[in-house]
């Protein structure tokens, strides 16, 4: 059963997202589900791939790492701070959007206090941050 562990790229979750996406039914009553699984093979791609290129490149030692990364790699990027900081930015969005999809039932209401903090990207931008990532190392 884990023979495949070995085979396995982080790009791998992104690529199995967009299958899911490209072959959504709009009638399948589980769609909801399938969107928020979706939103979250985005961000481990990405988390997962930034975070293997840390340890591979930068000694990175992993710890508490979902916290520690986004601020890691904005000194420990290969690209200048600006876009380091960008990068570590987009990743900490691709989080709070997985995490809105793992653990919000619904949107909250327009006059509550979560509103405010609420991300409103849908999957077609969660792709776009995803891949320019992947394509700032040019990864395919």
């Amino acid at each position: 059963m884990f023979d495949e562990f070995d085979n396995f790229q982080p790009i791998d979750f992104l690529n199995v997202a967009k299958e899911l996406y490209y072959n959504l039914n709009e009638e399948n009553p589980n769609i909801s589900a399938i969107k928020r699984v979706i939103y979250g093979r985005i961000y481990y791609a990405t988390f997962l791939f930034i975070r293997e290129w840390l340890i591979e490149n930068k000694e990175y030692v992993s710890n508490n790492d979902h916290t520690n990364i986004p601020k890691a790699f904005i000194s420990k990027g290969p690209f200048n701070r600006v876009r380091n900081k960008q990068i570590s930015k987009n990743l900490k969005r691709l989080k709070k959007l997985r995490h809105q999809a793992d653990y919000f039932i619904s949107q909250p209401s327009e006059n509550s206090p979560l509103y405010e903090k609420w991300i409103p990207d849908d999957i077609d931008r969660a792709f776009d941050i995803a891949e320019d990532i992947f394509n700032s190392f040019q990864v395919r």
